[in-house]
């Protein structure tokens, strides 16, 4: 088996992701804010589809689906920037240009990615998370080198391919780490928490957009370069993209297991609503307060005037 050269310590790449934040503040804050305000964009499209439907409901139905559909698109197409805006010396402007030009090839990856990912976690939840760590760098791939489609799987594979355990013991670190900051950060937001418990999560939510995730993708860009270089030093010419085979044929079957899902759900959900509510009926409101109840209404009524009689 191969000997390939040590990725680097778990301490250098947070350091690195850390000054890489300090360095891209600015546009960090900038596209943050940007895809905070995007996500409210949500909210005032269910509105108006709920306002659709009164007048018909046939056409709010539709104007919810393209309203749903165009925020996905807006909500990719921004972050698409966002993870691009993390790449070395990219520029905003940049950015979006970027993903402006690649949006077909960029959805198109990404929907490959969770297809892949999908048997493997039907299977059991192990083989997900295997198979999530196999193809966690073709977005990067894609986005540094131009592969495209299924083949930047492949890359991200072969990338990972003698590198598996060290990955998943620094990607654990990365969460421990976070989740850790992320406790203190809740304690400290806490003490105003005192004060409003709706400020309390708006602290937490703001660190974790403005700071949390940044750093993550940061982080993950060092990842990243750091597995390309160690695998373009061990392999001369670069490392060579091999049949795409396996990830078609993993994606025609996440296909097939999403199709039918959906299936299952639309055929069982009203069985499984009618079940509910057989099995958990409303409760009945006190028979005093039922006209049809004439023995509810007579005892109250009896109540009503033992009570004025005491008063007289």
């Amino acid at each position: 088996m191969e000997n390939k050269p040590k990725l680097s310590k778990f301490g250098s790449l947070i350091k690195g992701a850390v000054d890489d934040f300090k360095s891209r503040i600015k546009i960090i804050i900038g596209l943050s804010a940007l895809t905070l305000a995007v996500s409210f964009i949500m909210p005032a499209l269910i509105a108006s589809s709920v306002i659709a439907g009164v007048f018909n409901i046939a056409v709010g139905i539709a104007v919810g689906i393209v309203s749903f559909i165009l925020f996905l698109l807006a909500m990719y197409f921004v972050n698409g920037a966002y993870v691009y805006s993390m790449k070395e010396g990219a520029s905003i402007k940049e950015s979006f240009k970027f993903v402006w030009k690649n949006f077909r090839p960029f959805i198109w990856i990404l929907a490959l990615t969770v297809l892949v990912v999908v048997p493997g976690i039907v299977a059991l939840v192990i083989p997900g998370l295997v198979i999530s760590i196999l193809v966690s760098f073709a977005l990067f791939i894609f986005m540094d080198q131009g592969v495209k489609g299924a083949d930047s799987l492949v890359k991200s594979r072969e990338y990972v391919r003698g590198y598996f355990w060290p990955l998943v013991g620094k990607l654990t670190l990365l969460a421990l780490v976070t989740i850790g900051v992320m406790i203190v950060v809740a304690i400290i937001a806490g003490i105003f928490g005192a004060i409003s418990e709706s400020l309390e999560d708006i602290i937490n939510s703001l660190f974790s957009i403005f700071v949390i995730t940044p750093i993550s993708l940061c982080f993950s860009w060092r990842l990243y370069r750091d597995l390309k270089e160690k695998n373009e030093a061990s392999v001369s010419g670069g490392q060579e993209i091999k049949s795409n085979i396996w990830v078609k044929a993993l994606a025609i079957i996440g296909g097939v297991i999403a199709i039918a899902g959906i299936v299952l759900v639309c055929i069982f959900a009203p069985k499984i609503n009618e079940f509910i509510k057989e099995n958990n009926p409303k409760e009945e409101a006190p028979s005093y307060f039922l006209e049809e109840s004439p023995a509810g209404n007579e005892s109250f009524n009896q109540e009503l005037q033992q009570i004025l009689e005491g008063i007289e």
